[in-house]
């Protein structure tokens, strides 16, 4: 016999009530840069909350030099900044992307690299061996070909965590529900005014 779930979307009320029960001893930045935004957040006992909302220092672009010291690389060639793409299949011409030619259990990125990427929008490689035919920006992973390019991807993704973003990060985690429940933590959390970055998709491989 099925039974029926029904799920519901955390409502202005309970999210502050929320936070005023999860308080901490000092305000905690939410979310990013100039112009922090301060709310009193009050709860149905009548005490305040107060929290500062700010916008996490974050950008897509990355320098040559942010590259290789994120991945402990070498920087065979340089190229101009840009953000970092994964896949070939999702370069979009007329914006400086860089990519990470991930090594998988079937598919190797690094064959996937041509010259003709080049007018897709891709103006570097980040991987761990020199692909052929291409002459534009180039940064070796340190190894020589002997260190996984997924652990290197991991290691640009702990730079980025550390040195790029200060705003809260909420990770999810699990066999099945994550998208369904990252959508509704960014439903509730936008509900508060914040500004909130959240996954496309998701990372199923």
């Amino acid at each position: 016999m099925c039974q029926s779930f029904r799920i519901k979307l955390m409502t202005s009320t309970s999210i502050r009530s929320f936070l005023h029960l999860h308080s901490l001893s000092k305000p905690k930045s939410l979310l990013s840069s100039s112009g922090s935004q301060s709310i009193a957040i009050k709860s149905t006992n009548n005490h305040t909350y107060q929290t500062n909302l700010q916008k996490p220092l974050i950008s897509p672009i990355w320098t040559v030099t942010e590259i290789a010291e994120s991945v402990n690389g070498k920087i065979l060639k340089c190229g101009p900044p840009g953000s970092i793409c994964t896949d070939t299949r999702d370069l979009k011409p007329g914006k400086n992307q860089w990519v990470f030619a991930v090594t998988g259990e079937y598919l190797d990125g690094h064959d996937f690299i041509s010259p003709e990427l080049y007018s897709k929008g891709c103006v570097g490689v980040v991987g761990n061996r020199v692909c052929d035919s291409w002459d534009k920006g180039f940064v070796n992973v340190e190894g020589n070909g002997n260190v996984n390019s997924i652990d290197s991807l991991i290691n640009m993704a702990c730079y980025a965590r550390n040195n790029r973003f200060n705003g809260v990060l909420v990770g999810v985690t699990g066999s099945a529900g994550k998208s369904t429940t990252k959508r509704m933590i960014a439903l509730a959390l936008e509900n508060l005014g914040s500004d909130v970055f959240e996954s496309y998709g998701n990372w199923n491989n």
